[in-house]
């Protein structure tokens, strides 16, 4: 999977604070797409651990206030 962002503290996504991951690859090609940037599937960077992580840290800090980083057993 690729990518494109990851937006912390996003209130324009739906409701209360997220956070949010901006995916590469969509075959809709909207007219009045906002981002059509991401349309290419091949575009942006690779989703690694590190950003698998980061996500989950994110969401963790939101839940729980602290920063920790989920690995796995």
């Amino acid at each position: 999977m690729r990518y494109h962002n990851i937006t912390k503290d996003d209130m324009l996504n739906g409701d209360g604070l997220r956070v949010v991951l901006w995916v590469a690859g969509c075959s809709h090609g909207c007219r009045e797409c906002q981002n059509p940037i991401t349309w290419d599937p091949n575009g942006g960077l690779p989703f690694t651990e590190k950003e698998e992580n980061e996500i989950f840290s994110e969401k963790l800090k939101k839940i729980f206030g602290k920063h920790k980083i989920l690995r796995p057993i």
